[in-house]
């Protein structure tokens, strides 16, 4: 990965309780993180570690000021509109008290990301 980017990508996966399916979700962030220059945090909604406010602790720690956040999920259903940003303003509010800016991925980029491979 180059020089270090105040950027950071968060990389949510719902979760599961099937290791193999988590390890498939870390597999596939491993993938992404040799495409993109930003510095990659996955993480998962529920069932699996790391949680998603470890994912946003970790990139405050880090330096990061803009996280991009990328939820990988089937469509824009309960979680993704309501569960995860939710998360994502407490966790800011919480562990970054102002020092970053949270976007999300536009939905189009997250699908092209999820079938990198």
């Amino acid at each position: 990965m180059p020089e270090f980017s105040p950027t950071a990508l968060i990389f949510i996966g719902h979760g599961s309780q099937d290791m193999e399916g988590v390890q498939e979700f870390f597999h596939l962030a491993h993938i992404l993180q040799t495409r993109v220059p930003a510095k990659l945090y996955p993480c998962f909604l529920e069932f699996s570690e790391p949680p998603i406010a470890e994912a946003v602790r970790q990139c405050v720690e880090a330096g990061h000021r803009q996280i991009v956040v990328a939820p990988l999920f089937l469509g824009p259903a309960g979680h993704q509109k309501n569960d995860i940003p939710t998360l994502l303003n407490w966790a800011a509010r919480a562990l970054a008290r102002g020092r970053i800016s949270l976007r999300c991925a536009p939905w189009r980029s997250v699908r092209a990301a999820s079938s990198a491979g």
